[in-house]
């Protein structure tokens, strides 16, 4: 088994006082406040893969979710069922091939909602409303 790194990039002009949603069930999540009205969403997936077609096939499947709409974006990790037994099997069980580091940066003045079931969160920078649901982590 190896190691492969895929980064999937998520852009979107939210304006200055848009919405920006993130839900990651593990990982780290680094965001910080900018000037400008554009969101800038990084994912970069650490793959354990017995190859690089497998390590692809394996990204196809755990991009984040990606929605977008005047003045919102939405990007949450794709896992389906966020059961709290889903959760768990994710965590500790076989399925878990992957590591996630998200890091975002959006308008400032925007509003953030965060959810991290497993993950530890960073914000800097931040002025609008912002909401954090976490189940653990910092």
């Amino acid at each position: 088994m190896g190691t492969y790194v895929r980064t999937q990039s998520i852009d979107h002009n939210v304006g200055e006082h848009g919405s920006v949603s993130l839900s990651i069930t593990s990982g780290d999540v680094r965001v910080r406040g900018v000037a400008g009205g554009n969101a800038h969403i990084r994912a970069t997936f650490e793959i354990s893969a017995s190859s690089d077609a497998d390590a692809d096939r394996i990204f196809e499947a755990v991009q984040l979710r990606v929605s977008r709409s005047s003045g919102e974006l939405s990007a949450e990790e794709n896992e389906g069922s966020h059961s709290v037994g889903s959760v768990i099997g994710r965590i500790f069980g076989a399925a878990n091939r992957y590591e996630l580091t998200v890091e975002a940066e959006l308008p400032s003045a925007a509003k953030l909602q965060l959810t991290a079931v497993s993950s530890d969160g960073d914000g800097t920078d931040l002025r609008g409303e912002q909401r954090y649901r976490t189940g653990s982590g910092t």
